[in-house]
């Protein structure tokens, strides 16, 4: 899957559920769901389009405990 399929299945936005940026507006970048330091693949499966800001604060978490903190940051 490539940016432009990965950006039709997200409806543009970013994947992270507490941003949802416009990705048209923001521009994005694509992250591994599990970086590839910490075994990912570069398989569509493990792949996702964030908003510039989400990527930059996920770092080399994994999308898991990335998620899990947003969840905690937004209660």
């Amino acid at each position: 899957t490539d940016r432009s399929s990965l950006f039709t299945q997200q409806g543009g936005c970013c994947a992270n559920l507490f941003c949802k940026a416009d990705l048209a507006v923001t521009g994005f970048h694509a992250d591994h769901k599990t970086p590839v330091v910490f075994g990912g693949s570069h398989n569509p499966e493990n792949r996702q389009l964030l908003c510039p800001t989400c990527n930059h604060r996920k770092g080399t978490l994994t999308n898991e405990a990335w998620l899990a903190q947003q969840k905690e940051l937004a209660s």
